[in-house]
């Protein structure tokens, strides 16, 4: 009898440590002790209180995740969040983020970091992104299908795809170094700030021009000539102060041929501009069969102007207040666009 006690009493013991070992191999080793202090903190996760966080209680933490201003660096671990809905890791040191393994969030804050890449192919419930003051140049945004809230702000990028973005309403994208960007496609847009950028080109006819209003709206500092609209006379009345000076609204920019706006620049100078009465041309020699034609903003011509032989024309300009641009033919095959002003 004592030898079975003392049999069942090893066995026991055995079981315990093997229990014990397993229960230990669960745990989740984290690369960031920043990391690892705020999740065994927080009651929600750690929910035994046992000082470590188990791959068991990540999996089945399904709530609100907030690490911001935690002093970390990397987010090793959080792969085990898996039901996570949403995570605020804002405000810290974090470089490289991949949140591919958490499958059901919907709202991401990784605002002021250090972030270079953000990979979120995965997250097809992922419903807001703030992703603002960082250093990211390239951002995949085509299987966020349902992303409805979307800032960017103070990053490197250059170009943004958001055709697969049909429910975005809220955009900005101000402070990148984006040189195209076209929200046309996506006709639930109320609010888009691109400020601060290198555009060149911008087509917000999205169908949807008459419910963004003045103070949501914003495209100063660009290189933008013609803006494609919904409707020229609604944007100029609600947006003509967000835009620049030499900007203007259109239905169709490539009317008036914008695309070689400029080609002949070092040989053309146009002045005053703004202008009064009187424009000037100077063609920087003489040109045979010379034509000059303004057009207004929606490409309707306004002013023609033909000489046989000339190198600077002086326009009397006998139309109304507003922007213009005004290109010049030559029978050799010279053309230049450039932008107008008329006070």
């Amino acid at each position: 009898m004592k030898t079975f006690n003392q049999i069942l009493i090893f066995l026991l013991t055995l079981s315990s440590i093997i229990s014990t070992h397993n229960s230990y191999a669960q745990d989740i080793t984290f690369t960031d002790p920043h990391l690892k202090a705020v999740l065994v903190a927080n009651q929600q996760v750690n929910t035994n209180g046992d000082g470590e966080i188990q791959k068991a209680e990540a999996a089945a933490f399904s709530g609100l995740l907030d690490i911001s201003s935690s002093s970390i660096f990397n987010l090793s671990g959080l792969e085990y969040f898996t039901g996570m809905i949403s995570l605020d890791c804002s405000n810290n040191y974090i470089s490289f983020l991949d949140l591919n393994p958490n499958i059901s969030l919907m709202h991401l804050n990784c605002s002021y970091n250090k972030l270079c890449s953000l990979d979120i192919d995965n997250c097809t419930e992922l419903m807001t992104l703030d992703c603002s003051n960082n250093t990211i140049s390239n951002l995949n945004l085509t299987s966020n299908v349902i992303l409805n809230r979307f800032s960017c702000q103070n990053n490197d990028l250059t170009t943004i795809d958001l055709s697969a973005n049909l429910d975005l309403q809220q955009l900005n994208c101000s402070f990148n170094k984006l040189n195209f960007l076209d929200v046309s496609g996506n006709s639930n847009l109320i609010s888009i700030n691109c400020a601060n950028n290198e555009l060149s080109d911008l087509n917000i006819a999205n169908s949807n021009n008459y419910n963004i209003p003045t103070a949501l709206f914003d495209a100063t500092n660009n290189n933008l000539y013609c803006i494609i609209v919904d409707d020229v006379s609604h944007a100029n009345q609600h947006w003509n102060t967000k835009i620049d000076m030499f900007s203007y609204f259109s239905n169709n920019c490539t009317v008036m041929g914008l695309e070689n706006e400029l080609e002949a620049a070092e040989a053309v100078t146009l002045y005053p501009n703004p202008a009064d009465e009187i424009l000037t041309i100077d063609l920087g020699r003489t040109h045979q069969n010379v034509t000059v034609s303004i057009y207004n903003t929606i490409g309707k011509l306004v002013l023609s102007k033909n000489y046989d032989e000339i190198q600077i024309a002086n326009i009397n300009l006998e139309i109304n207040s507003g922007s213009y641009v005004v290109t010049v033919n030559t029978v050799e095959g010279m053309t230049a666009s450039s932008r107008l002003t008329k006070k």
